[in-house]
This record gives structure tokens, C-alpha cells and sequence, in this order.
């Protein structure tokens, strides 16, 4: 049961990097979208009014500045993670095993 409250709590470590790649992964077709339509390269966007491309512009702005957000607290919360995991709960799993193992070998040796 230790063994799988662990393994889930790397899994969980792990699905935050993944979200935090994908977010990383939407702000640079975000950011790449939102060059084009300053420069007046975006495709259909230009035919457009100019209220709507100025829509579009900030719509996009704002999804960036949430996704630098997301990512700041997903770099936050996995390095919380990785340092309660690498120095509480890991030396904690591997010390109680160890004791554990150690009086089982005890106890057969003793017979």
C-alpha cells in the first residue's frame, strides 16, 4: 500500500509536467498566431475588421499571460513536489522498508 501511495505520487509529479509541456506547447502556437496578426500575415484574419483583429490580438494576449501564469505555478508546485518527494517521503519509504526487512531477516536468522 506504501509502495502505491509513492508510485502515484511520481505519476502525479509527472502528469504535471506533461500538463506543463502542453501549456508551453499552446503558448507558442499562441505566440506564433499572434505574430502573424501584428504583421498582418494571419490568413482570413485579414479580410477582418479591424475591431475584430484588435479582438483577436488581445484574446490572444490574455491567453498567453494566463498560460506564463500556468506555467510559473506548475514550475512551483513540481519542484514542491520533487523536494517532498526526494527529501521526505522517499528517505521516510526507504527507512521504514529497510526496518521492516531488517527485522525479518532478524527473526529467520534467529531460527
Amino acid at each position: 500500500m506504501d509502495l502505491e501511495a509513492m508510485i502515484e505520487a511520481i505519476d502525479s509529479k509527472n502528469e504535471m509536467e506533461k500538463r506543463k509541456m502542453y501549456t508551453q506547447t499552446k503558448m507558442s502556437q499562441h505566440s506564433l498566431k499572434l505574430t502573424k496578426m501584428q504583421k498582418g500575415n494571419a490568413g482570413l484574419f485579414n479580410f477582418s475588421s479591424k475591431q475584430s483583429k484588435i479582438n483577436k490580438i488581445t484574446d490572444l494576449n490574455d491567453r498567453l499571460e494566463v498560460g506564463e501564469k500556468e506555467i510559473d505555478c506548475a514550475n512551483v508546485l513540481t519542484s514542491i513536489i520533487f523536494l517532498y518527494l526526494q527529501d521526505a517521503a522517499i528517505p521516510f519509504f526507504r527507512q521504514d522498508k529497510l526496518g521492516v526487512y531488517n527485522g525479518a531477516i532478524n527473526l529467520y536468522s534467529q531460527k
